[in-house]
Order: C-alpha cells, then sequence, then structure tokens
C-alpha cells in the first residue's frame, strides 16, 4: 500500500502494490504564507500554470516512449511464441520415428508409416540423414528439443503477460495525462489542472515501472512546480531550509497526543523519527491527506474507541475526502511502514494494515473549523468545505471547486473498484 505526500506548496517532483494508493498533500496554514497583493497571486497562478503544463508534456511524452518500446517487446515475443508453438509437431514426428524405429534399418531415407493421430492414415516419413547417423539419434535430439521447447514457451507466456499488464498501465495513464490535458485546457485560468493528480500519477508509474519500463523524466525544480521569486517563495524556501519537523499536535478524549503532517517533512517524522512501535498511524483510504499518529506511551492510560475515532476523524477532516460524511481510515503499526527505494518525501509501504475505521470529517470541533476558515475554507450547513473569503496563492471560483469536490469523488469510487479488482485478482495465486 503507497502513501506519498504532494506538497502545494513547494513541490520537488521525485520519479518514483495488491496496492491501494494514497496521496498526501501539505497543508501548511502559516498566515506568513498570504500573498499580499493580487499581483503576486496572479503570477504564482501562472507559473504554476506553466510549470504543472511542463511537468504533464513530460509525463506524457516519457510514457508514449515506453509504451512503444514495450509494445515492440510484445511483437517479439509473440514470434517467439510461434516458434515454440511448434512444439506439437516435432513431438509428433519423433514419437512417429520412436514407433517405427524396428522398421528403420541404417541407411533408411523415407518410408510409409501410419499416423494414428489422424486416423491410421499412410503419411511418408522422410529423416534427416544430413544432420543424425541414425533415426534413433533423430528422435532423441527431437525429443530434447521438444523439452526445451516447452520450458521456453511457458516463459515466454508468463512474459507476455508482464507485458499485456504494463501495456495496460501504460495506456491508462496516459488516457489520464490527455484527460487532464484536456481539462486544463478548458479552464479559463488553468485551475482545472490538477497538481495532486498529477503527482499520483506520476508516482504510479514510477511504482510499476518493472513492468512498464517507464523511466521518468528529468525533472529539476527549476522546471516544475516552483513559485517565482518573490516574497511567497522565498517565505516558502526558508521554510524548506528547516528540516525540523513541525506537525500539529491535538489531545483525544484520555489525553493522548495526536500528531497531524502539514506537509511532506512531517509525514516523514510521523513515519521514521517521531513514532514508537505502541503507537497508532493512520491515512484516509484512497485519497489525498495527512499522515495521523495516535501517541500510545509508556504510563498513558488505555486507549479506547473515542481516542480512535478522534484520530480517525482527523484523518478524514485533514484530506481530501473532508467534503464527504464518512470516509474509510486505514490503520497500522508503525512497525509495519517501510520506506520504498527511490520513493519521494513522506511515501511509504504497508507490509501490514490494522482495522479500517471509519472517519467522520464533520465531527471534529469547531476550533479546527475556524481555523480553516480563516485560512480560506469553511464548512456549510451540511458538513461540506465550501470556499472562503481569502484563499492562498489560487483564484478558484465556486464553481471550480465543485467540479474538482466531484471529480475528486468520483476518482475516489473508481479507486477503490479498482483495488478491488486487483485484490481479487491477486487471490488466485
Amino acid at each position: 500500500m503507497m502513501m506519498s505526500t504532494a506538497d502545494h506548496h513547494d513541490e520537488d517532483l521525485l520519479p518514483i502494490t495488491t496496492s491501494t494508493t494514497y496521496d498526501c498533500y501539505d497543508e501548511d496554514e502559516d498566515d506568513d504564507t498570504e500573498i499580499d497583493t493580487d499581483i503576486g497571486n496572479e503570477e504564482i497562478d501562472s507559473t504554476t500554470k506553466s510549470q504543472s503544463s511542463i511537468l504533464l508534456h513530460a509525463l506524457k511524452t516519457a510514457v508514449q516512449s515506453a509504451l512503444e518500446t514495450l509494445s515492440r517487446k510484445t511483437a517479439s515475443l509473440e514470434r517467439e511464441l510461434s516458434k515454440a508453438r511448434s512444439l506439437e509437431d516435432t513431438m509428433k514426428r519423433a514419437n512417429l520415428i520412436v514407433s517405427n524405429l524396428y522398421r528403420l534399418p541404417p541407411g533408411t531415407v523415407s518410408i510409409e508409416v501410419e499416423d494414428w493421430e489422424n486416423g491410421g492414415e499412410f503419411i511418408t516419413l522422410t529423416l534427416n540423414t544430413k544432420e543424425y547417423n541414425s533415426a534413433q539419434e533423430e528422435s532423441d535430439n527431437l525429443f530434447a528439443l521438444a523439452r526445451k521447447m516447452k520450458r521456453g514457451s511457458k516463459i515466454v507466456e508468463e512474459l507476455m503477460q508482464q507485458s499485456f499488464e504494463g501495456e495496460r498501465i501504460l495506456q491508462k495513464a496516459l488516457l489520464d495525462l490527455e484527460s487532464m490535458s484536456t481539462m486544463a485546457e478548458e479552464g479559463d485560468d488553468g485551475t482545472m489542472m490538477d497538481e495532486d493528480q498529477l503527482m499520483l500519477i506520476q508516482d504510479q508509474l514510477q511504482r510499476t515501472s518493472s513492468k512498464t519500463g517507464f523511466k521518468s523524466p528529468t525533472v529539476t525544480k527549476s522546471t516544475t512546480m516552483q513559485p517565482s521569486r518573490n516574497r511567497a517563495s522565498n517565505k516558502s524556501n526558508a521554510r524548506e531550509s528547516n528540516n525540523k519537523p513541525n506537525p500539529r499536535v491535538l489531545k483525544s478524549p484520555s489525553g493522548h497526543q495526536v500528531l497531524v503532517g502539514r506537509n511532506r517533512r512531517d509525514n516523514e517524522a510521523i513515519c521514521f523519527q517521531l513514532s514508537k512501535p505502541t503507537d497508532i498511524w493512520m491515512h484516509a483510504r484512497g485519497c489525498p491527506g495527512a499522515h495521523v499518529l495516535l501517541c500510545v506511551r509508556r504510563g498513558s492510560p488505555e486507549v479506547q474507541e473515542e481516542d480512535m475515532q478522534f484520530a480517525a476523524n482527523l484523518a478524514a477532516f485533514y484530506s481530501n475526502a473532508r467534503t464527504e460524511t464518512k470516509t474509510a481510515i486505514t490503520t497500522a503499526e508503525p512497525k509495519h511502514i517501510t520506506k520504498p527505494r527511490g520513493a519521494p518525501l513522506g511515501a511509504v509501504t504497508l507490509r501490514q494494515e490494522g482495522k479500517t475505521i471509519i472517519g467522520r470529517p464533520g465531527d471534529v470541533s469547531d476550533d479546527l473549523k475556524e481555523a480553516r476558515e480563516k485560512s480560506g475554507a469553511a464548512w456549510d450547513e451540511l458538513g461540506y468545505r465550501t470556499l472562503g473569503t481569502r484563499v492562498k496563492n489560487t483564484k478558484k471560483t465556486a464553481a471550480v471547486e465543485k467540479a474538482r469536490r466531484d471529480k475528486s469523488r468520483e476518482e475516489a469510487m473508481s479507486k477503490s473498484k479498482r483495488r478491488k479488482r486487483k485484490e481479487e485478482v491477486e487471490s488466485w495465486y
């Protein structure tokens, strides 16, 4: 199970199982990140749109290249499989020779024999006297060749299945990228470019590169989603240079400390620096969200169901499922969290999951909702998050925000269906 973080403020795009994929976002809510002028906002929006488009184009090119290479490999494997399937003819000839050895004295070139596989029809059996000294030698070599071809046929079929799976992954990614490109072109100000989804596609391509042969494009910080050089970027870079994690710290009903990651750095620290073996890790299933840690330390009171629910609600609230009435929350012991090689900051996999809890984002405290309202977001009477009056670094309209929420909900349902299908397939082995 892959959890990856996507930083909304400073995107260091690094190239990147049954796998459920999570995309965790950064949500620093410090007031010093606010842009004071509309000009600064417009400049960042324009730069982000341009840099997102650069990455989108680079990913499409890399996927198309990998798809072409994999298609050539598949065609080559099909030719090899066609050769391997001549096994039946080889076995038939070897059996005909063996069953008629008593009629094939040295020097025999051809003979009429009965083909019992075809109803006893008489056929002419011509021996290969140029390569073999006797009929016995020819039959022995044919049987050896048939065994080799049988092994090769099995291997080629397995490779073809892998190749077909790789093509399916690449074609799906290419469709998603083309869809994003179309949506970005239709958006008046580029707000339809879903940077979280772009990061998620890149992560999935990197994690499946062993099947697809995908090579992540070389994209530097200067060419990817880095804000322009203004006051906002300077402050953001200053935060990035500070490696000390700063997660949110809250108290559960029983007094347990609960840590909530604000960004990639916090999520990484929660998993590998701040967690203890007795703690409980949580994350929203199937959508971007923060890493949450329910701290259970020596001498602390026993964890109650209300503590688990409190942390699960936070995991749902600080995720893209915050607009839902409820959402599934994955739990795990910290010892089961691992870091894949080459994965970006905050990206982890789980060796083993714990139980799943239903998180209810609308049940968090009013203080947290007010904090989000001040940062540019609000909750309506039905418990849904709406756009506030002060939005950081974005100029999305209410209509665009609603479209984004609908799309996010649809994608989450689609991912859930794909995950179930994949789990069913893997359960066959």
